[in-house]
C-alpha cells in the first residue's frame, strides 16, 4: 500500500487539522470535504476502526479525554479475518494511538484509560501471538494497550476489578497479566492512578478541565450487576446462576457499561454485555438513548427487549470479523414492531463476502453504503446536545474525508 495511505499522523491527515475552522465543526458538510475536528463544547465519540480490536476515543465538552478498549488480535488468519485498516504494517495498538494523537485536544496525555472487560480484542494480551516485536520503551507487553502507552500517557485508569482482580471471582488471564504489567509501567512513568468502576456512580467519569453544564456520565452496569434507576442494584448474574448453578461465567457478560447524557442527547455503550438473561434485565436500567453501541460487535446479542427500550436512532458495531453484525442480530436492530421510526445501523465495515451472503436481507436498507468500506465513525453532539451528527470517514485512507454524514435534532 502506498507510503501516503499509511502516514496516518502528517501527510494527507495531518493537513486536515491546519487551519481548521472548529466552529463549523457541526454545521452540514458535503461528502467529500475533509471533517473539521473538535471544538469546545461538544462531545465527541471516535469509533476507531483497525479491522483488529475494538476502541473508542471520547472527548468530553471541556477537552477531557477517554480511551475506552484498546486491543490487538493474534497474527493467524482465517477465511473471517477482516483487513487490517489502514494496513498490515502497525498493530492495533499503535494505529490506535496514532488515531487518538491526530484528534486530541490534549495530545499525548488522555485524561482516563478504560477496558470494558479482560478479553484480548478490548486489552491486549501477555502472550507471543499477541505482542509486537521488539522491546517495551516502559517495561510492559506491546500489546493492545500497552503499545498505544509508547504513545500515549495516562492520568487515570479505571477497571471492572480492580485491585485485587477477584470480582465476582477471581481471574488470571493472559489479559490480566498483561494489564497488571501495563497499569505498573504507567504508575512509574506518569504517576497513573487506578481505580475500581463504581456502579451506580453519576461522579467517577466527570469532566476535569472545567464545568460542563448538562454533562453527565451514569455507570449502569459491571460484573454482571445493573444499577437500575431507583437506586437499586440487581445481580442479573447471581440470579441467573441460581436458576442455573452449572453455568459458565462469561467474561463478555461482566463487561462495565454507561450512559452517557448531555441535554438531551443519551449515547450507550456496555463493552460486550451478552446473554439473553443479562441483556434483558439490563433493558430495565436503561432509556432511550439517541446512539448506541451494540453489545460484543453484534453478534448473540442485543436481545429484543434491549433494543426495545434503547430505541435509538443510530447503531455503531466496532468489528474485527466477518462474522459479526451477525444477521439475526441486525434483523432485531431493524425490527420496526420494537419501536416505529427511521434508524440506521452502522457496522464500521460490512465486507462484501457478507453483502453477498446477506443480498435480500430488509435491515440491509438501514446500512449506508459508505460502510462498505471499512469506516471510522465520528459521533458528534452540540453545545447542550441540542444537535448531533454521525460521520464516516475511510479507515483504509485515514485522510478524515467525510465518506458519509448524518445530522439530526435530539
Amino acid at each position: 500500500m502506498p507510503t501516503a495511505r499509511r502516514a496516518f499522523i502528517g501527510g494527507a491527515m495531518a493537513s486536515v487539522f491546519v487551519g481548521c475552522d472548529w466552529s463549523r465543526a457541526l454545521r452540514s458538510q458535503t461528502v467529500g470535504s475533509p471533517w473539521l475536528g473538535w471544538r469546545p463544547g461538544e462531545y465527541q465519540v471516535h469509533f476507531i476502526h483497525t479491522g483488529r480490536c475494538e476502541s473508542s476515543f471520547h472527548i468530553f465538552p471541556d477537552g477531557t479525554s477517554m480511551l475506552l478498549d484498546c486491543g490487538t488480535a493474534n497474527g493467524k488468519r482465517s477465511k473471517y479475518t477482516l483487513p487490517s485498516a489502514p494496513d498490515a504494517t502497525r498493530e492495533p495498538g499503535e494505529q490506535v494511538a496514532r488515531y487518538v494523537l491526530a484528534v486530541n485536544p490534549n495530545g499525548d496525555r488522555v485524561d482516563y484509560m478504560m477496558s470494558s472487560h479482560w478479553h484480548v480484542d478490548h486489552v491486549g494480551a501477555d502472550e507471543p501471538d499477541y505482542v509486537a516485536p521488539g522491546t517495551s520503551p516502559i517495561g510492559c507487553g506491546r500489546s493492545g494497550f500497552g503499545q498505544a502507552a509508547e504513545f500515549l500517557h495516562f492520568t487515570k485508569a479505571i477497571d471492572r476489578s480492580w485491585p485485587d482482580f477477584n470480582d465476582p471471582v477471581p481471574i488470571a488471564t493472559r489479559e490480566t497479566r498483561h494489564m497488571r504489567k501495563v497499569y505498573e509501567a504507567l504508575q512509574r512513568r506518569d504517576g497513573l492512578s487506578v481505580e475500581k468502576f463504581r456502579l451506580g456512580a453519576t461522579d467517577q467519569i466527570v469532566p476535569l478541565h472545567g464545568s460542563v453544564s448538562g454533562f453527565a456520565c451514569r455507570n449502569i452496569c459491571v460484573n454482571g450487576r445493573i444499577a437500575l434507576p431507583d437506586g437499586t442494584v440487581r445481580d442479573a448474574l447471581k440470579e441467573h446462576l441460581a436458576e442455573r448453578p452449572k453455568s459458565r461465567i462469561d467474561e463478555n457478560t461482566l463487561s462495565l457499561g454507561m450512559i452517557m447524557s448531555y441535554g438531551r442527547f443519551r449515547f450507550f455503550t456496555a463493552g460486550d454485555a451478552l446473554g439473553r438473561f443479562f441483556e434483558d434485565a439490563l433493558a430495565d436500567a436503561v432509556e432511550h438513548c439517541h446512539v448506541s453501541k451494540t453489545n460484543h460487535h453484534a453478534h448473540v446479542s442485543m436481545t429484543p427487549r434491549l433494543v426495545q427500550k434503547l430505541a435509538s436512532r443510530y447503531w455503531i458495531n466496532l468489528v474485527w470479523d466477518s462474522r459479526q453484525s451477525m444477521p439475526s442480530v441486525m434483523r432485531t436492530l431493524a425490527d420496526r414492531t420494537l419501536y416505529s421510526g427511521d434508524r440506521t445501523i452502522i457496522p464500521c465495515f460490512l465486507p462484501p463476502e457478507r453483502r453477498a451472503a446477506d443480498v435480500g436481507e430488509a435491515w440491509l436498507k438501514d446500512v449506508p453504503e459508505a460502510v462498505f468500506e471499512p469506516c471510522h465513525v465520528v459521533l458528534s453532539v452540540s453545545d447542550g446536545g441540542e444537535y448531533y451528527t454521525v460521520s464516516c470517514l475511510g479507515a483504509m485512507e485515514n485522510d478524515f474525508v467525510i465518506r458519509a454524514q448524518f445530522s439530526e435534532r435530539t
